[in-house]
């Protein structure tokens, strides 16, 4: 089993540790991802999933996706998109803005809308689309270029192996396998034994995605699948501590009621400053203000009243009042 302490280098970026964190749309932007760094030691963070086309044409949201807070680093940002040209030329772009370490390409979003758009999974079922597209972003940059795949489209059309192979045929310096397929979004199992035929029948790094949710998981998906790294996803929502659990190898790490409330409070100070706006920050911030305190007793009054609080100062005074009735040692093992 591979050592998660170890670094890793991939041509001119030496990648601290082997804990990824995954590139999830809406839930890991760079004040959320500021946040799971101060607490838990990744090795590298990912942008959210960013069009191609829009970065192209500059569109504000796509060109927001694409920022790092602050000495993040090292930092990826995942392109999605169809056309070979306009990924290349995107690739080239972050590389000469210096925006990133690496470029990482997405093979496996299972989104409806990116999938109607002939980008992310869907590109699964052409592997002569793949071939081209990494060739001409491989031509365009020097600096890491990346994929994130999955097992395959459907349990009859698993071909992550082939998929994998035409990614370090073209010069892909390492690949990402969440181990479901699109059909099954992010349900069911993932199937760890599949990503390992994947690390077997390649010689780049392989990263194991889906189901790690703590060390006692992903010990087992590093034995099982032989894997170079883990990725974390949905493990973090609203438990920054479990990225520490992972990487210090030990379940028991809990916090407490103050540590709680604090990085709350930091998160929507990096909210706040990420946004420069408070009406704009506090909409996308309610989803992590539900994810914290779930499980905590009182979560249920809490979800009714905090949604409706659309002021800094108000949310502030509401979660200082909320947290002063809690234990100071705090257990998520039932909801009121």
């Amino acid at each position: 089993m591979i050592d998660l302490h170890a670094p890793l280098t991939l041509r001119n970026v030496t990648i601290p540790n082997r804990l990824f964190l995954a590139p999830v749309d809406s839930v890991f932007d760079p004040p959320f991802r500021r946040t799971l760094k101060r607490i838990g030691k990744v090795g590298v963070t990912y942008s959210e999933v960013i069009n191609a086309t829009g970065l192209f044409h500059r569109a504000k949201k796509a060109y927001r996706k694409s920022l790092r807070f602050p000495g993040e680093a090292p930092f990826a940002v995942q392109l999605s998109d169809y056309q070979p040209e306009v990924l290349a030329a995107m690739a080239t772009r972050l590389q000469d803005e210096k925006a990133c370490e690496f470029v990482d390409l997405n093979l496996g979003c299972p989104a409806r809308r990116t999938v109607n758009s002939q980008s992310g999974a869907s590109l699964l079922l052409h592997p002569d689309r793949i071939q081209a597209i990494v060739r001409a972003m491989r031509k365009a940059i020097e600096i890491p270029l990346t994929a994130k795949i999955r097992i395959g489209w459907d349990m009859e059309r698993i071909n992550g192996v082939e998929i994998a192979k035409i990614l370090e045929g073209e010069g892909v310096d390492l690949v990402t396998v969440h181990g479901r397929t699109r059909t099954q979004a992010y349900g069911g199992r993932s199937n760890w034994e599949y990503i390992g035929e994947v690390k077997q029948a390649v010689c780049i790094p392989v990263v194991a995605n889906g189901d790690a949710v703590d060390w006692a998981s992903a010990k087992r998906m590093l034995e099982v699948t032989g894997a170079d790294g883990v990725m974390v996803a949905r493990a973090a929502f609203g438990d920054p501590w479990a990225l520490r659990r992972i990487y210090e190898q030990d379940d028991s790490i809990r916090p407490t009621r103050d540590e709680v409330l604090e990085t709350m409070l930091d998160h929507l100070e990096f909210q706040l400053d990420f946004f420069d706006d408070e009406e704009k920050s506090l909409p996308p911030f309610r989803k992590h203000l539900l994810w914290y305190v779930k499980g905590f007793p009182g979560a249920r009054k809490y979800r009714r009243e905090v949604v409706w609080i659309d002021r800094k100062d108000e949310l502030i005074a509401y979660l200082k009042h909320f947290f002063e009735n809690l234990p100071e040692e705090l257990s998520k093992a039932s909801e009121e």
